[in-house]
């Protein structure tokens, strides 16, 4: 269970590198907002296997 929380809290590190990649020119223009609705779902999902 600790493993589902911690990869949930890396869920903002991941958006954060995407969009600093992204601020750079190394990531697609909109690629940060094609990666937040999948975070979302990550965390959904893990929220799920949690309970």
């Amino acid at each position: 269970m600790r493993g589902f929380a911690s990869t949930m809290a890396e869920r903002r590190s991941w958006s954060a590198v995407v969009e600093i990649a992204e601020l750079a020119g190394d990531a697609e223009s909109g690629a940060t907002d094609r990666c937040l609705p999948i975070a979302e779902q990550v965390v959904a999902l893990l929220t799920g296997l949690m309970r």
